[in-house]
């Protein structure tokens, strides 16, 4: 898979799922059961990349316990 440039998927789609194909943004959408109606033709004969792209200035904070 080519690189991903997250900058401007942040800028681009920034709080949306998204699927990938060769480092190319095929579908997008705002939730990840209708993201997978999109592409589910695809999902089967395409090996396809899913996540989610954090809007531009969230962070994520994780908590260690001990």
């Amino acid at each position: 898979m080519k690189d991903i440039n997250l900058t401007y998927l942040r800028r681009r789609y920034g709080g949306h799922y998204v699927a990938l194909w060769k480092g190319r943004v095929v579908a997008a959408s705002r939730s990840n059961a209708s993201l997978l109606k999109k592409i589910l033709p695809m999902y089967r004969t395409r090996r396809v990349a899913l996540m989610f792209v954090p809007p531009k200035g969230m962070a994520c904070v994780y908590q260690l316990s001990s």
